[in-house]
């Protein structure tokens, strides 16, 4: 039952990934969830240059996505796509290998990609997730603030953005505490963490 609660959360990210619906996921799937991140993100045109910067920003962003796609690569057999059951095979390989490591840290490039628009930011804030997320999902803004709502509101960093990724790829759901005081906290953080976790994979 565990296997296939977390396989499901597998094929939701593929549906959320497949934008074009046509049953397949390859590396023009992610360019297309990196320009929308870039274009999500632009920079105010103040300076002389500041075009130029924000191409070669969208550029390293892209790079970081080809090291994330070239983890989901192999799996395609040679075809450079991959299939639901692929993705999922996929998915279930790397997360449960040191290679789980690919996951945040994309989520972490992503964030301060969002961050580095304004250069007096140092963390995340709601409005930059939320932006951030609505990017990723290619959704509506209020879609995308109810799963937020519904996951606590607290935006993620550093050891929680690996935390709620961690969790949404590879814990399933725990059995919660019989005490009335301890059950409310641990069922908080659980929501908390498949919900921003999932957020980052399009899920919502």
């Amino acid at each position: 039952m565990a296997a296939d609660t977390i396989t499901a959360r597998f094929e939701k990210i593929f549906d959320a990934t497949d934008k074009d619906n046509d049953g397949v996921v390859g590396w023009s799937d992610y360019e297309d969830m990196a320009d929308r991140v870039g274009k999500a993100f632009e920079q105010p045109d103040l300076t002389e240059g500041s075009d130029r910067f924000h191409e070669i920003r969208v550029g390293n962003l892209k790079s970081s996505f080809m090291s994330f796609w070239l983890e989901l690569e192999p799996y395609g057999k040679g075809s450079k796509k991959l299939s639901k059951e692929q993705f999922v095979t996929a998915l279930s390989e790397l997360a449960s290998s040191d290679k789980i490591s690919a996951f945040p840290k994309l989520a972490k490039r992503m964030c301060a990609f969002a961050i580095e628009r304004d250069p007096i930011r140092t963390d995340m804030d709601q409005d930059l997730f939320v932006c951030l997320a609505k990017a990723i999902a290619d959704a509506p803004e209020s879609d995308v603030w109810a799963a937020f709502s519904q996951a606590g509101r607290h935006v993620p960093s550093g050891v929680g953005i690996d935390r709620a990724i961690r969790t949404f790829l590879t814990k399933p759901e725990p059995k919660m505490d019989p005490d009335p005081e301890v059950e409310p906290v641990l069922r908080e953080a659980w929501e908390w963490e498949i919900g921003i976790g999932g957020m980052f994979f399009g899920v919502l």
